[in-house]
């Protein structure tokens, strides 16, 4: 997905959103980068009393307005993968995740979608991270632009190659 989406991420807008419904533990994190810059960053506040379907509603709604004001070419947000629960893990914060992504992803708005797994951008998180709803979307849109650099890199580095043995 990343390649796929190489020049947006490296020149245009990318939203990256740390998926949530909303909770008194969590609400759903998003940054904007323009040209690989952190320009905006924040959270969806989600009023926790309401149901699910009207806090997922709420999260699609303050997403339009997000996509509204910055116009994103491309969205990254956090991949959650399906589990099978025969124990271990909190079940119901799981689909609480799953729903979520799923109302982040019907919100129409940007051409390119990057998902990262939890474990690929939390092994690469920078060395003054802390733990917020914010900062994780914040290293989530880091780390695909940071990843995004690499494979650009290494393609320019072997077209030039190619280019000297074609000589």
């Amino acid at each position: 997905e990343i390649e796929a989406n190489l020049q947006p991420l490296l020149h245009g807008t990318v939203v990256a959103i740390d998926p949530s419904i909303g909770s008194t533990s969590s609400m759903p994190g998003w940054s904007v980068y323009l040209g690989g810059v952190l320009v905006d960053s924040g959270v969806l506040i989600i009023p926790v009393q309401r149901g699910i379907p009207e806090r997922l509603q709420e999260v699609a709604r303050q997403l339009r307005e997000l996509y509204r004001l910055h116009s994103p070419d491309v969205l990254v947000y956090e991949s959650i993968a399906p589990k099978w629960y025969g124990g271990g893990g909190n079940a119901n914060a799981h689909a609480s995740l799953l729903k979520a992504l799923g109302a982040i992803l019907s919100v129409p708005g940007p051409s390119g979608f990057v998902g990262l797994s939890p474990q690929t951008w939390k092994r690469l998180v920078s060395a003054d991270y802390i733990k917020s709803d914010e900062e994780d979307a914040i290293q989530i849109g880091r780390i695909s632009i940071e990843i995004a650099n690499e494979i650009h890199e290494k393609t320019v580095e072997g077209k030039s190659k190619r280019e000297e043995a074609n000589e």
